[in-house]
């Protein structure tokens, strides 16, 4: 993460499962922006940005 990101901060200090009914979970990526995990995928996506998509995946899917 760089510190350039302003949604760095304080994520450590969040559970990672949370939420009224625990559905809300965090990802922390490596060399990815705020939500890139949602944007098209791209040569240029670091390896997090992937682990993360195939994480959410089923969730974004099921969820409709």
């Amino acid at each position: 993460m760089t510190p350039f990101q302003p949604w760095h901060v304080g994520t450590n200090s969040l559970p990672e499962v949370g939420g009224v009914n625990k559905s809300v979970t965090r990802h922390l990526t490596v060399g990815g922006a705020h939500h890139q995990e949602l944007r098209f995928s791209s040569q240029w996506d670091a390896p997090d940005v992937h682990v993360a998509r195939h994480i959410e995946r089923p969730d974004i899917t099921n969820s409709f």
